[in-house]
């Protein structure tokens, strides 16, 4: 199973940590994922780490102001994620879930 990670509005020191944390320690033996497709910047993406399992993705809208953000949430992620074939799709920040498809949606809550 494949899980993406939508850090694609994520910015600040805080998020980047914590998103680097995840890709790091994320423990495959617990669980059926075997990919992690991580959607955000070209800024975070060079921070990660280099693991197999990950596939960092980018599209020129990521790079732009909160409403392009927005226009490829709602328009290219839903594309992406039936491309991918993604089951579990993750927003590491506490928001609406914008994509309704077959998948289940995990919400980091605070």
């Amino acid at each position: 199973m494949k899980l993406l990670v939508d850090a694609s509005r994520n910015r600040s020191g805080g998020i980047i940590s914590y998103i680097k944390n995840f890709v790091r320690n994320f423990d495959f033996k617990k669980t059926k994922i075997d990919e992690i497709v991580i959607c955000t910047n070209r800024n975070l993406l060079s921070q990660l780490p280099k693991k197999n399992y990950v596939n960092k993705y980018n599209h020129f809208f990521l790079e732009k102001n909160l409403i392009f953000q927005i226009i490829w949430q709602f328009l290219f992620l839903p594309k992406l994620l039936k491309k991918k074939k993604l089951i579990f799709y993750f927003q590491p920040m506490p928001r609406p879930c914008v994509i309704i498809l077959n998948l289940l949606c995990l919400i980091r809550t605070y």
